[in-house]
């Protein structure tokens, strides 16, 4: 019958004379709620069957029906179907007839939850009656209930304490699943008809929120977690809110990967079985792979590391892995006993090794490094280049080529950069060593320092004083400035000799009198003469330092980043004393001239003396003979890192560059005269251009080769005379300027003479 037919009912009950109790079976908490409202507690007293119950037991029937017989007052009860249909269908039907003709001395209206089925006692006399009174509904879901250890704590708002919480937890209760602490099982109750199960772990009831924590055992965590992630899921109150909250949600798991060292303990737990459960819905590429080798938690960051290993490096597929693992680990640096491992397992591969290295830690990099060099002979130019541009960037701007404007220079150095790398001096370089030593080529095409500094704009300039260094580093900060938004003006000159600090300071003065602040750097410097152990060539060959010298530019050049777009200085200088030579220090065939006086500077240089004989490898400047070789004077003792004082082209080429933001607009424009041009026999291509701007080491690269540019006598009007161009075409071409790219795709076309003669006919 409808409610409000049913209240109806309910009241002439109430007002009547009548001493046995009714039933009033309810489907649905909403209409309960309406029940209470129309017969209020403070009009009638209501009493639940939970209340006749001992501590986790069972509902003592013969006490409820004694109070319901000797009372005084109209009561409502509710909750005894729920007990009663933990003890079956029979028991349930029994137990409600005896609770219908039980003599009462006031009103009693029994309230049952959805047992309508079972109110079915052949007697239509209680239905005529009004006795029993079944109110139409949509009925509620029954929720199901688990049964749990007392060992398991639970927090959940749908969790009850005890057997004698049953009514509690099954009537009118929002949630489809409740769990119930209790010492009893569900063999203890054969005959319930409400759905029961047992459970004696924290994984097991976390097995009733998610179905997918099948695939995982239960020994992918301890009891300890399983038990806080129960906590944590009852917190949240499911699984997605649990993700939502710990971790922003189930498609934003394989991204918080990065944050992955700062979670602690159990929260990584927490994400790497996420990431196992979920890994087929979101998980992709090189993520995936890992997953599929994670048993254990404990697995997960070994396998970050290892998986790669899995893979050929001349795979399809490994490139994109390969980038992907290393976005992924650069947060894991922290992993020493991993990266150590690591790094075995990769020397292992021997040279095909270094295609699993990154740079994303120094002992990865002291490893690309090691296998560099020890398998610097299968190794070819092309081969070291395009292996270091994706494993470790920095060192492939180092080893790339500067164009210097003198060949000599540029041979020399970028020789020098691959002896010192391989940690070898080979015979031909040491004869070009030995040879300059002699001619010292470098008195003509370098001027001094000092001849340029008075000409350098130091308007709204700081200055950073770099001691030690030398020109072999130029490729590398050109390619860092370049990433940084900023332009290099290069000029390459050379050092007073003995190539010590004392002796090439005289542009501290100068700056210091034009205003400029002068930051004096000596990591460098301080890194060459007093490395630490690991840097010392008698105990480790590899010239591991270069590592933390490129760490030390790049800092330099990121606080002059930081100071120009700060407005601190609107451009910086980078100046240095004299360079260093790492070859000097490896030099294994070494001369050691015994002289009157010792030897200084780890005896690349010493005091003339009137009663010796200057070394044919030695030049006298102020005061000292200069070895130009890599020989040494006799005196002090060898240096173990790299050595400066001699007059070694990596010892005396300095730098001087100045750096401005890059986007200062610089305007390049190809004269309209030589937008077309003839060549001949006699007449090589030539080209002249305009810039409004005032720049060194100008260069324009055509068809991959480089032509060098002269000033004319037009002032911002550079020329390019190219020889080897005699093909008529189309020509494109890049315009550099110290390395700097500052114009592209400018076009020129070319016309042979025999060509132009018969366009005439």
């Amino acid at each position: 019958m409808k409610l409000d037919l049913a209240f109806t009912k309910i009241d002439k009950y109430l007002q009547s004379k009548k001493s046995q109790p009714i039933i009033v079976d309810i489907q649905n908490g909403i209409d309960f709620e309406k029940l209470k409202e129309r017969f209020p507690s403070s009009f009638y007293s209501y009493k639940n069957a939970g209340s006749y119950c001992q501590k986790d037991s069972y509902c003592r029937l013969d006490n409820l029906k004694n109070d319901l017989s000797k009372s005084d007052d109209d009561l409502f009860i509710t909750g005894v179907s729920s007990f009663l249909r933990l003890q079956g269908k029979d028991e349930l039907h029994s137990q409600l007839r005896i609770l219908l003709d039980l003599p009462t001395e006031s009103h009693v209206v029994i309230i049952t939850y959805q047992c309508s089925k079972y109110l079915d006692f052949h007697d239509k006399r209680l239905y005529d009656a009004n006795r029993i009174i079944i109110v139409e509904g949509e009925p509620d879901y029954t929720p199901t209930l688990t049964l749990v250890s007392p060992k398991i704590s639970l927090d959940k708002v749908y969790s009850y304490t005890g057997i004698n919480s049953l009514d509690q937890a099954v009537e009118f209760n929002p949630s489809d699943k409740v769990f119930i602490s209790t010492k009893h099982t569900e063999a203890d109750f054969p005959k319930s008809l409400l759905q029961i199960s047992t459970v004696s772990s924290a994984y097991d009831i976390i097995k009733t929120y998610e179905d997918s924590i099948s695939l995982v055992n239960d020994d992918f965590g301890t009891v300890d977690e399983w038990s806080e992630l129960l906590k944590r899921l009852q917190e949240a109150d499911g699984w997605e809110t649990l993700i939502s909250n710990e971790f922003g949600g189930i498609q934003n798991l394989p991204f918080r990967i990065d944050a992955y060292a700062g979670f602690d303990e159990f929260k990584k737990w927490l994400y790497v079985l996420m990431l196992k459960l979920y890994s087929s819905e979101i998980v992709t590429g090189y993520l995936s792979k890992v997953l599929q080798r994670v048993s254990s938690y404990k697995d997960f960051v070994s396998a970050l590391f290892q998986t790669i290993l899995n893979f050929d490096h001349t795979d399809s597929e490994f490139s994109s892995l390969y980038l992907e693992r290393k976005c992924i680990l650069k947060n894991f640096a922290k992993e020493t006993e991993e990266i150590c491992e690591y790094c075995k397992l990769v020397s292992a591969k021997g040279k095909s090794g270094l295609f699993y290295l990154t740079d994303n830690t120094s002992l990865e990099k002291q490893t690309v490094i090691g296998l560099l060099g020890r398998y610097a002979s299968e190794l070819n130019a092309n081969d070291i280049n395009s292996i270091l541009k994706v494993v470790y960037p920095d060192l492939y701007s180092y080893m790339g080529e500067y164009n210097f404007e003198h060949p000599l220079l540029k041979g020399y150095f970028q020789a020098y950069k691959y002896q010192k790398l391989f940690n070898h001096i080979s015979s031909d370089f040491a004869k070009v060593v030995e040879e300059q030593a002699i001619k010292r080529e470098y008195n003509s095409i370098l001027r001094p320092r000092v001849s340029y500094l008075e000409k350098i704009d130091t308007k709204n300039t700081m200055v950073y004083f770099v001691d030690a260094l030398g020109v072999e580093y130029l490729s590398f900060i050109l390619a860092q400035c370049n990433s940084n938004n900023l332009f290099a003006n290069v000029t390459v000159c050379r050092s007073e000799l003995p190539s010590i600090t004392c002796m090439n300071k005289e542009f501290v003065d100068v700056f210091s009198s034009a205003g400029c602040k002068i930051i004096d750097i000596k990591d460098l410097d301080e890194l060459k003469h007093h490395g630490t152990n690991d840097f010392d060539y008698q105990i480790t060959k590899e010239p591991i330092h270069l590592i933390e010298e490129l760490n030390i530019i790049a800092t330099v050049l990121e606080k002059i980043r930081t100071n120009i777009a700060s407005g601190k200085c609107e451009k910086a200088i980078i100046i240095s004393d004299h360079g260093a030579s790492r070859l000097a220090v490896i030099n294994e065939t070494e001369n050691k001239y015994e002289m009157s006086e010792k030897g200084e500077h780890s005896g690349r240089c010493c005091p003339v003396s009137d009663i010796d004989e200057k070394p044919d490898f030695a030049t006298e400047e102020n005061g000292y003979w200069v070895l130009a070789n890599y020989d040494r004077f006799k005196g002090g003792r060898k240096a173990n890192v790299e050595v400066h004082g001699g007059a070694a082209l990596e010892e005396v080429c300095v730098p001087i560059i100045e750096i401005t933001p890059q986007n200062e607009k610089i305007d390049v424009r190809l004269l309209d005269s030589y937008k077309n041009i003839t060549v001949s026999f006699r007449k090589s291509a030539l080209i002249k251009f305009f810039i409004n701007k005032k720049l060194n080491n100008l260069k324009v690269k055509i068809e991959g080769k480089y032509y060098d540019s002269q000033p004319t006598a037009e002032e911002f009007v550079y020329q390019v005379s190219m020889p080897d161009i005699r093909k008529a075409k189309n020509y494109i071409f890049d315009v550099y300027a110290s390395e700097n790219m500052i114009a592209s795709g400018l076009q020129f076309n070319v016309k042979s003479e025999v060509t132009v003669e018969k366009d005439l006919f």
